[in-house]
């Protein structure tokens, strides 16, 4: 049987390529630059065309800043953006996703200053079982409704700097039982504004998963890591407390590193004390002293655990 020894230079490699793994965009067309000429539709007609993309309500147009009279365009690289126009209109995609993954659903949205009514951006993102039940709904909204100060003002703009689009984002963990993940661009019309012939622009829209959090770089992730501030892949914890020994030099468990703990590393120096062994080389020395003085008057740890006096 043979064993595979990562370096660090590989080990490092690994979590490059999964943190940019949890960066991939798993939407199709989330820049809206398809098609490449302007098309509009109206979701009613059955004629909608643009890639990745289903509609409701409402009308859709994909297509350049001439088309919109402005360069409307959130991604300095792309030239198109989504313009989401009549009654609570929207565009959806249906994209597969695990379930216990959390994922992070974004997009860019602007109230075009030609059409400066201040109906709602809003940004869902549902989570689906097989039977395309609902397990979970996230959303994220810019802009006003009938005045509700508790939404914020999508200030009207011409589109012509990267800074005139605001983000909106929802983040959360897919229920068990959970098949697909269901992104939704809405443009809500504000009955009380009896103009409805308002849009909202949106541009690079999102779905990534969630990059999860591993502060040492260990690859042992923070929400299950002994250690979560001192690299301990091989999680050694020889007295079982919850805290690996890499950052755990609490001999007695008091949950603070004392005189007490001082004085048993002490009792064992330069011995085989697989607890005061904090390394993990064999022998209690003096590399082991200098985590202790690290910690002095502190609590062990940290740990995802935390600690607990006298476990």
């Amino acid at each position: 049987m043979k064993t595979l020894l990562l370096t660090p230079l590989v080990l490092g490699s690994v979590i490059s390529l999964v943190s940019a793994n949890s960066h991939a965009n798993l939407l199709t067309n989330g820049r809206f630059e398809m098609p490449d000429t302007p098309a509009e539709t109206l979701c009613a007609s059955g004629s909608f065309s643009v890639p990745g993309w289903g509609c409701f309500n409402g009308s859709l147009i994909v297509g350049p800043g001439a088309t919109f009279g402005a360069p409307v365009s959130h991604d300095d690289g792309g030239s198109q953006s989504l313009k989401l126009f009549g009654f609570d209109g929207g565009a959806d995609q249906f994209v597969p996703v695990t379930a216990g993954t959390t994922y992070e659903a974004s997009v860019w949205a602007m109230n075009f200053s030609a059409d400066p009514f201040n109906h709602l951006a809003l940004l869902a993102l549902n989570f689906l079982d097989a039977d395309s039940n609902v397990l979970g709904e996230i959303f994220s909204a810019v802009g006003q409704i009938g005045g509700d100060d508790s939404f914020q003002q999508l200030a009207t703009r011409d589109g012509a700097e990267v800074s005139d689009w605001t983000r909106l984002s929802v983040m959360g963990q897919a229920p068990a039982g959970t098949t697909t993940a269901k992104v939704l661009l809405l443009h809500v019309f504000d009955e009380a504004n009896a103009n409805p012939a308002s849009a909202i622009y949106f541009d690079d829209a999102s779905l990534t998963i969630a990059p999860v959090p591993d502060s040492d770089a260990d690859g042992v992730t923070d929400s299950t890591d002994n250690c979560t501030l001192v690299a301990n892949d091989d999680q050694r914890d020889t007295d079982g407390d919850g805290i690996g020994n890499a950052c755990d030099p609490d001999l007695n468990n008091d949950c603070t590193v004392d005189l007490l703990d001082l004085a048993s590393f002490r009792t064992v120096f330069l011995t085989g004390d697989a607890n005061a062994d904090l390394n993990g080389d064999g022998t209690v020395d003096l590399f082991d002293l200098a985590r202790v003085r690290q910690l002095f008057l502190q609590p062990p740890g940290p740990s995802a655990t935390g600690c607990t006096p006298g476990r």
